[in-house]
């Protein structure tokens, strides 16, 4: 029991670094101003449009290599990033786990890190 409690623990933390690595990575790509007002359904929809731009571009769906492409390429996304955590990442976006993050899952996901947002884009603005 101690072993899986300290699994559990162990996973949620993950999950929660993960979460706050997407948020530090994707608040740069926003108009983000201090206490949440830039996280609006109009910047999530435009940001899934943006990272929805890639090979497949435009067919509502991003795939792994349009997310991989977002992370690695946008300056303001900032860079590499370990490929173990990129697929946890993008299971944890891919909720369905079809292989593609469509809107529903993309703006869920947004919501469930929206504190982590907050927190990264009042960093970002007091830099």
């Amino acid at each position: 029991y101690f072993m899986q409690a300290l699994h559990k623990k162990k996973m949620a933390a993950e999950k929660e670094r993960l979460k706050n690595e997407f948020a530090r990575r994707i608040v740069g790509t926003f108009s983000v101003g201090s206490g949440g007002e830039a996280i609006t359904m109009e910047k999530i929809t435009e940001e899934f449009q943006r990272i929805d731009s890639g090979s497949e571009g435009g067919d509502g769906r991003i795939s792994k290599a349009e997310m991989k492409n977002f992370i690695t390429t946008s300056d303001s996304a900032g860079g590499q990033m370990k490929e173990g955590d990129f697929e946890t990442l993008f299971a944890l976006i891919d909720e369905d786990g079809d292989g593609d993050i469509d809107f529903a899952e993309f703006s869920a996901f947004m919501g469930h890190i929206k504190r982590n947002i907050d927190q990264q884009a009042d960093k970002f603005a007091e830099a």
